[in-house]
């Protein structure tokens, strides 16, 4: 019999072999021994990223941040999300590793592209405002809010 600790480790070294099935198997294993291993859950749905299977690496990144919302968890969380098309839980993960994390870059590009895509031009410029706000002058996040603006034509006579 071996410990989760065991079978985590078992599965990490066949995961980095690339044996994504006895990955998975030594992985599940743990799992069924410690459900409650964010580290686990994380490895899990790495390696469903790996192999194209965003709905289920969404669900395992769910389940560690659930465990342990760390903001590396959270923005693989929701680049899974957005990974599998579901683009308002994304926005959902994004807003939530922003709060957490405000100063976590990837997270307020990828709030602005996920809520470009739902035509949440407010959320999109807003989160664009905050790339400037860590990066001044990124020509990508000025890019974004010109055409935010463009777009929306609902902003005349807003505040930013």
């Amino acid at each position: 019999m071996t410990s989760p600790a065991e079978d985590f480790t078992r599965g990490w070294e066949y995961h980095q072999a690339g044996d994504l099935r006895r990955a998975e198997a030594a992985y599940r294993h743990a799992l069924r021994a410690d459900p409650r291993s964010a580290r686990t859950w994380f490895a899990l749905g790495d390696l469903c990223e790996a192999d194209h299977r965003p709905v289920e690496a969404a669900a395992c990144f769910r389940q560690a941040a659930e465990l342990a919302p760390s903001p590396r968890v959270l923005l693989q969380w929701a680049s899974a999300e957005q990974a599998r098309g579901a683009d308002a839980e994304a926005q959902a993960v994004y807003r939530r590793l922003v709060t957490v994390a405000p100063d976590e870059g990837r997270g307020w590009y990828g709030l602005a592209f996920v809520s470009w895509r739902l035509g949440d031009w407010r959320e999109c410029r807003r989160a664009a405002y905050q790339v400037l706000r860590l990066r001044p002058g990124d020509p990508q996040a000025l890019a974004i809010i010109a055409q935010a603006d463009r777009r929306d034509s609902t902003r005349v006579g807003q505040a930013r």
